[in-house]
């Protein structure tokens, strides 16, 4: 299933107890192939990563530093400071911007409910990466180089050599 299969299916739905890591479970078995495991309250996927063998083997955590930015289907998990103490973690879906990105959540605005959400990087603790996926590379210009006008040097120099 891919990243937009999994939201059309589950968007405007309840994925099992309405908790934001029920998502995250979901989205690691039917989009990323993994078996998910108990890892704990969201904030524990970042602050516990290096504890959790089913984490550090499957993932790579990635910091957020205040100028990096995630990937689409990244998992990006957010500090105490949210969730009444439990962070919050969701779905990097798109619109990824130095200030904000859209991701796909559970129980954020609407309680115990799934959709898509717009967010700034307020108390981001930073997102997890399946492993063996490559950030994208900004595409290589197409446009063809211009070449040296050689002709036009040539002509000049033996027009200089008539005078």
């Amino acid at each position: 299933m891919t990243l937009q299969e999994f939201v059309n299916t589950y968007n405007e739905t309840t994925v099992g107890d309405g908790q934001c890591v029920a998502l995250v479970k979901q989205y690691e078995q039917d989009v990323l192939g993994l078996t998910p495991q108990a890892v704990g309250n969201a904030h524990e996927y970042y602050d516990d990563f290096y504890d959790e063998p089913f984490l550090y083997e499957n993932f790579d955590r990635i910091t957020y530093n205040g100028s990096n930015v995630p990937n689409v289907g990244d998992i990006i998990i957010w500090s105490t400071a949210v969730g009444g103490g439990n962070g919050h973690i969701a779905i990097v879906y798109e619109n990824i911007s130095s200030s904000s990105f859209t991701s796909f959540d559970q129980n954020w605005n609407t309680p115990l409910v799934c959709n898509i959400e717009i967010h700034n990087y307020n108390n981001v603790l930073g997102w997890i990466r399946k492993k063996g996926i490559i950030p994208p590379i900004p595409p290589i210009s197409t446009k063809k180089k211009s070449k040296f006008p050689w002709s036009v040097l040539t002509n000049r120099i033996r027009n200089k050599r008539d005078i």
